[in-house]
């Protein structure tokens, strides 16, 4: 579950939800809560997302602009990553969250994604603070965060701006 700021999202207050099973079964459905021990269906996670952990440190960079200074390592569980031209980001390709539930998530961008060994990425060429998370950038943002691919796989939760301020309890 990642409440991210994305000032382009259809409901702002539901959380994005990132999904991994071995095996997958093709799809997993997602539960809310409804009572104290019952839960109402909401919605299926029809794919697994893209996500893993970084190895190296990202340092905090440039807003607005492309960083071709910083970058760093991250290794997949599932998935895969590839480069794109610079146009193809300014376009909305290759977007991701970098963070955690404590420090909250940065959306990055990135043009160039190398295999360094595998499932692992050297992740460079980026855009900062996407999607309004420019208050989400630390100095440094430690190894072993999370890194999720923001693509058709991550999908959000269908609850209505009076449950968001609620806790809610989520089972898949």
């Amino acid at each position: 579950l990642m409440d991210l700021a994305i000032a382009t999202s259809a409901n702002p207050a539901s959380p994005w939800i990132a999904a991994q099973a071995v095996p997958w079964p093709g799809r997993l459905a997602l539960l809310k809560r409804s009572g104290t021990s019952s839960f109402d269906f909401n919605r299926f996670i029809e794919a697994q997302a893209t996500m893993g952990t970084l190895l190296t440190p990202l340092a905090a960079g440039p807003l607005f602009v492309f960083d071709r200074a910083t970058s760093f390592d991250v290794t997949l569980n599932y998935g895969a990553l590839s480069s794109v031209s610079e146009v193809e980001v300014l376009g909305g390709a290759n977007i991701a969250a970098v963070g955690d539930e404590l420090s909250g998530y940065e959306i990055i961008q990135f043009a160039s994604a190398e295999l360094i060994a595998p499932n692992t990425y050297r992740v460079k060429t980026l855009l900062r603070g996407q999607g309004g998370s420019n208050v989400e950038m630390l100095a440094n943002r430690p190894a072993l965060s999370n890194f999720v691919l923001l693509n058709a796989a991550v999908v959000q939760a269908e609850l209505s701006l009076a449950e968001a301020p609620l806790e809610n309890t989520w089972r898949v």
